[in-house]
């Protein structure tokens, strides 16, 4: 491989891990939303109800972990449940190190939905011919 094309795609994987994946981005936005009830099992119903996006609860706790290991997340763990049930859940906090890659993301999807955006009403697709 040449060295351009290597240093091409560490460019490119050194820049994504300064973003979220979209499905980090939905979870980091929802937590931000729901700070009081930042738990899996309320965060599961939250994306399925409110964004209609279908994911399993384990996904969920699979990605809040490697959030959490990434420095996005801090996790209080045994914390009586919100919902008042008698249940212990994990709750989640969004760090100082999260709301930055947070905020990048947010520029980044900006960013490409504005290139999306059809730029003629003409043509309605975006592409200037």
């Amino acid at each position: 491989m040449s060295r351009s094309i290597q240093s091409k795609k560490t460019e490119h994987s050194k820049a994504m891990e300064e973003h979220l994946t979209p499905f980090q981005h939905v979870l980091m936005v929802s937590i931000s939303r729901n700070p009081d009830y930042a738990f899996s099992g309320y965060l599961h119903e939250y994306i399925q109800n409110e964004i209609g996006i279908s994911a399993k609860e384990p996904q969920i706790r699979v990605t809040l972990q490697r959030l959490e290991k990434k420095g996005y997340l801090d996790l209080e763990q045994s914390v009586p449940s919100p919902l008042g049930n008698s249940r212990s859940v994990t709750m989640y906090k969004i760090t100082d190190k999260g709301i930055d890659v947070l905020e990048k993301t947010n520029l980044y999807y900006a960013v490409i939905n504005e290139f999306l955006t059809p730029s003629s009403p003409e043509n309605g697709d975006g592409i200037e011919r």
